[in-house]
């Protein structure tokens, strides 16, 4: 058996159907599908049972045990040298099995591999790319920052993940601190296709937990300082969680000077450290300083000089930096009301 795809289940009758077809339909087919149904009090198992397709494996845990505890159940039952995860509310493109089988195959030195994905909001397939970093030497770096794979879209080796496994203290984020172990010791990767269809609603974990996903990314954010060696005060600590992908509020322009230290002070760090590749640390934190200028509002060119002259970071990714500066622009006084209806259209089609 080459791929297990592993696809828990807990009341998820609304998109399942559809989740099982877009796997039964791959070009791919020496697989086995195991689906851990989790307790679910819907009609979730009548709609698995009415596919007879026996490359289907259907347990039943005896409760609702939770996703990290089903999804290390599946990890000890998968009998495929691969194991490709997907969620029971997405869609997978009908190559992606076999691009990503082909990758590995390939590439033996790669522990894992995962996909570009297009959202779908509630029903309505959305154009907007959930677009994920493809050079794996920038990939561990990356990952200081924010997640740097859609857990869905992963095809990952069955022996790395039973050297591993999921954390069950890190609750609504395992993925993501399953990725930052993995990625300490081994190779991974993200195709640059868009291979699955990752679906948006009020369900979704991010939705629900939260709260604790927020505490459980905190601590993996420590770790993250820990294991780079990194001396921080509170004070950085704070401003490291603004600069981080999971901070929501709004930054002020006088949030960046403090911000532009750290990152600057973050960086000399690890070149002096050598814990990663040098050309992925000034890539990386060059596009992280991109990033938090781009999450403040309303401070017009401002926030564009404030950005171009802070030297010591990467400034070659041209594309996000025109954007940036027309983001300035027209969120300058003179063009707010426009930049305003933008955004709403933006946001609402």
């Amino acid at each position: 058996m080459k791929v297990t795809i592993l696809l828990p289940a807990y009341n998820a009758e609304k998109y399942i159907k559809t989740a099982i077809k877009s796997i039964l339909n791959q070009t791919f087919t020496e697989f086995e599908l195991l689906i851990i149904n989790d307790g679910s009090t819907d009609k979730s198992v009548n709609i698995i049972e009415t596919f007879k397709d026996k490359r289907i494996q259907l347990i039943h845990n005896p409760a609702n045990l939770g996703l990290i505890k089903t999804l290390n159940k599946g990890i000890d039952l998968a009998k495929g040298k691969y194991i490709a995860r997907m969620d029971a509310d997405d869609i997978a493109m009908p190559e992606r099995l076999e691009k990503q089988l082909l990758f590995l195959e390939k590439n033996p030195e790669y522990a894992l591999v995962g996909t570009q994905a297009n959202f779908i909001f509630g029903d309505k397939l959305s154009n907007t790319l959930f677009s994920m970093e493809t050079n794996a030497e920038i990939l561990p770096v990356l990952s200081l920052f924010s997640c740097p794979f859609i857990h869905p879209s992963v095809m990952i080796k069955t022996a790395i993940l039973k050297e591993f496994y999921y954390h069950e203290g890190f609750t609504a984020a395992e993925d993501y601190e399953l990725w930052t172990r993995i990625l300490k010791k081994y190779p991974c990767a993200n195709l640059s296709e868009s291979l699955l269809q990752y679906r948006i609603h009020d369900n979704n974990i991010s939705t629900t937990q939260n709260d604790k996903q927020i505490d459980s990314v905190r601590r993996i954010y420590r770790a993250n300082l820990e294991h780079i060696l990194m001396p921080y005060t509170e004070s950085d600590w704070d401003i490291y969680l603004k600069i981080s992908d999971s901070y929501q509020k709004k930054i002020s322009l006088l949030d960046l000077e403090s911000m532009s230290e750290w990152l600057v002070k973050m960086q000399l760090h690890l070149l002096k450290e050598g814990i990663y590749d040098k050309n992925a640390v000034r890539k990386i934190i060059g596009i992280t300083w991109l990033n938090v200028c781009s999450k403040v509002r309303y401070n017009g060119m401002k926030v564009f000089w404030v950005y171009l002259f802070q030297w010591d970071f990467d400034k070659s990714n041209f594309g996000k930096v025109l954007k940036l500066f027309l983001q300035c622009v027209l969120s300058s006084s003179i063009f707010k009301p426009l930049y305003e209806k933008i955004r709403y259209i933006y946001r609402h089609h």
